[in-house]
């Protein structure tokens, strides 16, 4: 009995040892976590589609350059990074300006005609230039000024007489910008300081000769033999130009653009000067009026 007792234990020992080695089989366990992974291996299509598309946001977020710089584009079935041009200015500027406005100078023109002189035209060009920095990606301040002249001229009895009209402004500019298109931009801003007119009057004995000039001053010449009078008027009083523009970039340091806008200046009769002495009796004068301007400007 004892016998048949202690088989019965051995047998079971080993019985219930192979159970256990079969429970802590690790090929078994391994085995039922690999299905468990084939799971999400079946959605792995699932994670590289949304992994595309949040890629672009996670390298722009990491990334140091600007949005403008970059775009995104599909090709194969795959969005690539390319990069591009901003097109426009967005940090400094500066340039040439050229300017056409019409002129209304009565008073001017009735004292030429007394002179037996012509007119002065109706319109001006001006050439100057001006510069400007970005304050942020809207605003941006500098400086603008240009000049422009015209002359009429005649000789008679060999007496020749000349007159020349010379116009300057220019101050401080601000603007504000858009950029609606690339490489395109809209601004729409003025510029605030000062204008000066000068007139340079000239009576002559004929035209200047430079053996002439020298024997001028012999003891024996008289003035009714050579003579050369030159006066000059001057005036500067305050002026404002509000104006809208727009600019192109050719490529991306240069661009041309146009701009339209109203020059408002009226002279004080007070303000006038002939030949650095005070002047009196002078008519004041609008020149206000509507200007046109082209502009050639270089950047960044």
């Amino acid at each position: 009995m004892k016998k048949l007792l202690f088989l019965i234990i051995v047998c079971s020992s080993i019985i219930f040892a192979q159970s256990e080695i079969k429970q802590d089989d690790p090929s078994v366990k391994d085995t039922l976590t690999t299905n468990e992974d084939y799971k999400v291996d079946d959605d792995s299509d699932t994670w590289m589609e949304t992994w595309k598309e949040i890629e672009p946001s996670i390298r722009d977020f990491l990334s140091d350059e600007d949005d403008e710089e970059v775009e995104w584009k599909e090709e194969d079935g795959e969005r690539r990074r390319v990069k591009k041009k901003r097109g426009y200015f967005r940090a400094a500027g500066g340039g040439w300006d050229i300017f056409q406005m019409p002129l209304a100078i009565d008073e001017i023109n009735t004292q030429v005609k007394s002179m037996g002189l012509g007119e002065f035209s109706s319109t001006m060009d001006y050439y100057g230039g001006g510069g400007w920095v970005f304050l942020g990606d809207k605003y941006r301040i500098g400086g603008l000024g240009a000049d422009g002249s015209m002359m009429v001229s005649d000789t008679d009895d060999g007496i020749r007489k000349k007159v020349e009209f010379d116009m300057q402004f220019g101050g401080f500019m601000i603007e504000r910008v858009w950029h609606p298109f690339s490489k395109t931009e809209i601004s729409l801003g003025g510029v605030i300081g000062r204008s000066k007119l000068k007139l340079k009057v000239f009576k002559k004995q004929g035209y200047e000769d430079w053996d002439k000039a020298w024997t001028s001053f012999d003891k024996n010449n008289t003035e009714n033999e050579y003579y050369n009078y030159k006066t000059t008027f001057t005036n500067s009083y305050f002026s404002a130009m509000p104006s809208i523009g727009v600019r192109y970039n050719v490529v991306r340091v240069f661009a041309i653009g146009a701009k339209v806008g109203y020059y408002y200046g009226i002279t004080q009769n007070n303000n006038w000067e002939i030949n650095g002495s005070e002047l009196e009796g002078v008519p004041a004068m609008d020149l206000s009026n509507i200007f046109y301007s082209v502009n050639f400007y270089f950047g960044a």
